[in-house]
């Protein structure tokens, strides 16, 4: 949380979460047999479990967003991007909560883990397809998700950020009648735009990499033949105490430093950048620089045509 709120760059922990569930169970277990207590050690199956609870736990407290989107819907954060920025409406601001942000954090996770529910069962097909990685191993399920494990994901090649700022864009074009305006403006939200795009961008980031690490965690568990339904209720566990827990331990920064002055420790740069994202996505492309729509574009089909390329010899 420390790194979320000062650096933003938080690198991916998963493996050193879940190695340090294991040396806690192994020193736990050692510790009730010298105390003279009859244990058995875990299994391969319960290592397992646990780790996928403690991984899903510690993702949602890195990656749900604290130091990024939604912080950008502050109002300290409206202010650094500028009152009178065209697309930075007044009222585009809604102030860290607890209540909100734990229901915020239920709804997007476990929309995450619901959606793979229909593939909790592995067929053979499904075994062929989780050994060839099938695009959701080294695919990362989604477009690259490995960007998006961390709050340092607003870069020009994050296409999943992008896609959904893109899905709030409004085409301005000069010839466009009056009511084709209006109706665009409806339709992206001219006044809570940003808000939108904000939420947006917490959503679909929040579904694909809660959805992307339930699927790495499958195919850990089908290496060590562990029950898959097992490993739903584990990251199920995992995810609803990350979403109480991440809440408070946001809030102890946030009451008792100065979260978001760009001149005190705890910059939360991110931020701003995403909120400067939202703004641009109510403002549609005619608010990007000269052709750089024409240069995403060509990045866009350049990476998926990489991820082809490496798939095919692998």
């Amino acid at each position: 949380m420390k790194l979320n709120l000062t650096t933003g760059l938080v690198p991916n922990l998963n493996v050193s979460a879940a190695l340090l569930a294991f040396v806690f169970l192994r020193t736990w277990t050692k510790l009730l047999s010298k105390a003279g207590i009859v244990t058995n050690p875990f299994t391969r199956q319960e290592n397992t479990i646990v780790q996928t609870c403690v991984v899903a736990c510690y993702s949602i407290i890195v990656g749900g967003g604290f130091g990024s989107y939604l912080l950008g819907l502050n109002r300290k954060t409206y202010e650094q991007a500028g009152v009178d920025t065209e697309g930075n409406t007044p009222g585009s601001t809604k102030e860290p909560g607890i209540g909100w942000m734990t229901g915020f954090l239920f709804v997007s996770s476990f929309v995450g883990l619901l959606a793979l529910v229909p593939l909790r069962k592995f067929s053979s097909m499904g075994s062929t397809l989780l050994q060839e990685q099938c695009f959701l191993g080294d695919y990362n399920f989604v477009w690259g998700q490995g960007l998006l494990e961390s709050d340092s994901c607003p870069t020009i090649c994050n296409e999943t950020a992008a896609a959904c700022i893109a899905l709030l864009f409004q085409i301005q074009d000069k010839e466009q009648v009056l009511d084709d305006q209006k109706r665009n403006e409806v339709f992206a939200g001219k006044n809570n735009g940003v808000v939108a795009g904000l939420v947006g961008c917490g959503l679909i980031k929040s579904i694909v990499s809660i959805s992307s690490d339930l699927m790495h965690d499958f195919k850990t568990g089908h290496l060590t033949l562990t029950s898959p339904r097992s490993m739903l209720l584990s990251q199920a566990i995992g995810t609803v105490i990350g979403c109480v827990v991440a809440p408070f331990t946001f809030f102890l920064f946030y009451k008792a430093f100065d979260v978001g002055n760009p001149d005190g420790e705890y910059k939360a740069p991110y931020a701003i950048i995403y909120r400067n994202m939202a703004i641009l996505g109510v403002e549609g492309f005619s608010a990007l620089p000269e052709r750089s729509l024409a240069a995403l574009l060509r990045v866009f089909r350049f990476r998926h045509i990489g991820q082809l390329v490496e798939s095919s010899f692998s």
